[in-house]
């Protein structure tokens, strides 16, 4: 837990849980994994949650063991003594809607939440059918707003879903996009968003939502008919009445076996969210950068293969070649910065979305 952050699209995080377990690929180089093992001996925070485990190779790795346990209250109810209100990332070392969690947890953590209203709280999960189940369930908030009373007796009603919490789920490639975007999109929530991160595939977000879109592959001849193809469809999807989603993280791996996430991967999200009026957050490349844009990109047409060679070779980097003409070179997460085609991307959903659920006041 820190009153600071180096995730960029938030500004504290909380961990009112600790351990988790592997769900998909997205999970295989999972930093919070590290950290818990590191510190998973006797008497240390993550005890009996993380160890080291043999791979075939010979070498060890991180694994969670299954196990999740409830923080200590002072660590539970840490965003009540926060004065100054921020934007706070919900188990950043866990996840809440974890099948070793029972509800009675979750109720705490919400309750906090629901005490604290001058901050906001960012929760993301691979496991978003629990977590539509738990906010859907009509006997949820009365548990919650119960166990809220009990932190601050003032507190009468509670407005459902809380118009201080977001709720997120994460992908990592199409089959993740497919069967958890639905879920979240059908959740009650003051804002949806999504963390695409690690992207390691391809995400048609249109094709994930419902849309048939027909994408021509990318390359610099096919650009202008995308835009045109991908224009239309997010005008048709906000006519329909919007995504249900308002804002998506994007970024590749970062950490030594980092997956290199391809160029076009990005920027079809990045497309497709301009048309449908979606918040994009360009997070990261990871350890991998498009060659193209490295260094001074402005100054120099597009690599071919022998010339990204050259480049890899020059700066003693590893580099991939693809079929469309692409080149990543690995430069480390620093170097490879959070330019996408020389842009910044930061952008916030709106506190109060016009797409979000309605609220209902439920009264103690």
């Amino acid at each position: 837990m820190s009153d600071r952050t180096g995730i960029e699209w938030t500004e504290a995080t909380w961990n009112p849980l600790r351990g988790c377990s592997r769900v998909s690929e997205g999970c295989r180089h999972c930093y919070a994994e590290g950290i818990a093992a590191r510190f998973s001996g006797a008497g240390q925070p993550y005890e009996g949650l993380a160890r080291l485990v043999s791979r075939p190779d010979g070498k060890s790795e991180a694994r969670w063991t299954g196990k999740v346990v409830l923080s200590p209250a002072s660590v539970l109810t840490q965003p009540l003594r926060w004065t100054r209100p921020r934007l706070i990332f919900v188990n950043s070392m866990s996840d809440l809607f974890h099948e070793a969690v029972p509800d009675e947890w979750i109720d705490q953590v919400f309750a906090v939440m629901a005490a604290a209203t001058c901050h906001t709280f960012q929760i993301l999960t691979k496991r978003p059918e629990r977590m539509r189940s738990y906010i859907s369930n009509p006997e949820t908030v009365d548990r919650v707003l119960m166990r809220a009373r009990e932190l601050d007796p003032a507190l009468w009603y509670l407005d459902w879903p809380m118009r201080n919490v977001w709720l997120g789920t994460s992908i990592e490639d199409q089959p993740t996009a497919d069967t958890r975007l639905p879920y979240l999109r059908r959740t009650p929530a003051a804002v949806r968003f999504v963390s695409a991160e690690p992207l390691l595939g391809q995400v048609d977000l249109f094709a994930a939502l419902g849309l048939s879109v027909h994408h021509h592959p990318d390359n610099r001849q096919s650009t202008a008919l995308n835009a045109l193809v991908i224009g239309a469809a997010g005008r048709a999807l906000q006519e329909s009445g919007g995504a249900g989603i308002h804002q998506i993280i994007v970024g590749g791996e970062s950490g030594r076996n980092a997956r290199a996430m391809h160029p076009a991967w990005a920027r079809l999200l990045r497309d497709q969210c301009n048309a449908a009026g979606i918040a994009f957050f360009f997070k990261q490349w990871g350890e991998w950068v498009d060659a193209d844009a490295f260094g001074d990109a402005t100054a120099r047409p597009p690599l071919n293969f022998a010339d990204a060679g050259h480049l890899a070779e020059r700066l003693g980097v590893p580099f991939e070649h693809h079929s469309d003409g692409s080149t990543l070179i690995r430069v480390g997460k620093r170097k490879a910065g959070r330019l996408l085609d020389g842009v910044l991307h930061d952008a916030m959903p709106a506190l109060f979305n016009p797409q979000s659920a309605p609220h209902e006041r439920i009264w103690a």
